[in-house]
């Protein structure tokens, strides 16, 4: 069994949270784990250093013994998952046995149980009633969206708090009983601040290279990097005494934004699609998509943005080369001299949405995802980007790319929708400049020296 480290003493936390969550679906990896995830971004914010995850089975003697070593190495427990009404759910005889006390039935629980089962005309099956009991010194927590409280209790000194396994249920719970009480217990102790700096077009090693020095661990402010679907995020985080350590940390995270440049485009929450929503939406400028090899998935990003309305028009899925002559615009004659991967056609296609559309801004995509259709001079992975736009002076302008992803059939597609969507954040925010990007092809030039 896996068990945290003999202690923990995060270097820039006096706070530290464990979270165990509970389920054979998620040691068989039949479901992600998404609990521990969000709880840990919530405790973050409270200013709690996450030190421990641990995933355990629907084991009753497992999920005992791990609260029993856990419990003493951190501020807080945190636990979701096994309160149902099934057999297999065991965490509350668990902690039980942790606490070496004997169930009791919560007797205010059982009646707002029965209260709402007899609201909707229904009767209460015998199995529901095991959701009603706890350890004697525990307290029940309310869940008005679910049928399962949740238990306070403690052990060592540590409070243990635990939540449903349901995310909706476990954030609901987490909202109205568990982040106040986390709240209280961090209250009066040193500041923990999280920025998360998001970069796209930049490799990881480019990156580091580039904020080497300030990621020398030691001090207040440790700054690390992450890599999820083609953008690599720098986190700066900071924990101490305010107001000195919010100066250092905003004077870091500056330093960070103006190392990396054009390359950084938002912070925390934003996403490559939310950020160009707001600069469309900000010059009052409209967007439409025609794509070949990614199926639509630009425009699905985009319209994964609330208010995305305001400034996508819609686009096409051009698959066949008939299908861009007649809705695009595309010359036959450019497909049969150049192939339908080809910059001409990716630019012809992008021209072609702007005429018949009227956005200012078009993007297209032609490619060769693979696993088949590559050849010597176009291997899979090959793919042209075009970016069209209106000009100052009403004409239509275009920048066009030539690019080739490694990857599987679906990585060469997202990290093609995802260098578009780059193009039209570099073009939005530079001035209408497109630096150099992650993957794009520079053919060698033989010089005979």
């Amino acid at each position: 069994m896996l068990v945290p480290p003999p202690s923990y003493h995060h270097p820039m936390s006096r706070i530290t949270a464990g979270i165990l969550t509970v389920g054979d679906e998620l040691t068989s990896g039949d479901r992600v784990d998404t609990n521990s995830t969000w709880l840990s971004q919530r405790l973050l914010e409270l200013g709690v250093e996450t030190a421990f995850h641990l995933a355990l089975p629907d084991d009753r003697a497992a999920i005992a013994a791990s609260i029993r070593e856990s419990a003493p190495r951190v501020s807080v427990l945190l636990i979701t998952g096994g309160l149902g009404p099934t057999e297999d759910d065991l965490t509350r005889e668990a902690l039980a046995d942790a606490l070496g006390e004997e169930l009791v039935t919560d007797e205010a629980a059982l009646g707002l149980l029965r209260g709402r089962f007899e609201k909707r005309g229904l009767e209460m099956p015998r199995r529901n009633l095991q959701q009603v009991r706890r350890p004697r010194s525990a307290a029940m927590l309310g869940n008005p969206v679910g049928t399962a409280p949740g238990l306070a209790a403690r052990a060592e000194g540590t409070p243990i708090y635990v939540m449903p396994g349901v995310p909706g249920e476990m954030k609901r719970m987490w909202a109205d009983h568990v982040a106040p009480a986390v709240r209280e217990l961090v209250n009066g102790s040193d500041r923990c601040l999280t920025a998360w700096i998001h970069t796209v077009s930049l490799a990881e090693s480019k990156v580091g290279e580039i904020i080497e020095d300030l990621m020398q661990r030691g001090g207040p402010v440790v700054v690390g990097t992450l890599v999820s679907d083609y953008i690599v995020s720098v986190r700066v985080r900071a924990a101490g005494a305010a107001p000195e350590i919010e100066d250092l940390f905003v004077t870091t995270a500056r330093t960070v934004e103006e190392r990396l440049g054009v390359y950084a485009f938002g912070r925390d929450e934003d996403t490559l699609a939310s950020v160009i929503v707001r600069r469309l939406a900000a010059q009052g400028a409209t967007l439409v998509t025609a794509e070949s090899c990614t199926g639509g998935l630009v425009g699905s990003m985009i319209t994964d943005v609330p208010g995305a309305s305001a400034v996508y028009l819609g686009g096409w899925v051009t698959y066949s080369n008939a299908f861009k002559a007649e809705f695009l615009d595309v010359s036959p004659e450019t497909i049969a001299q150049h192939g339908a991967v080809s910059g001409l056609t990716a630019d012809q296609m992008a021209i072609g949405a702007l005429a018949q559309s009227g956005a200012r801004y078009a993007l297209a995509i032609t490619g060769v995802a693979g696993p088949e259709g590559g050849s010597a001079a176009k291997p899979v992975g090959t793919v042209f980007i075009a970016l069209a736009f209106i000009d100052e002076d009403g004409e239509p302008s275009s920048h066009v790319r030539h690019f080739v992803f490694v990857g599987d059939r679906e990585m060469v597609r997202r990290r093609a929708a995802i260098t578009a969507l780059a193009m039209l954040q570099f073009h939005l925010a530079n001035d209408g400049t497109v630096p150099e990007m992650l993957g794009e092809f520079r053919p060698r030039i033989e010089t005979g020296a």
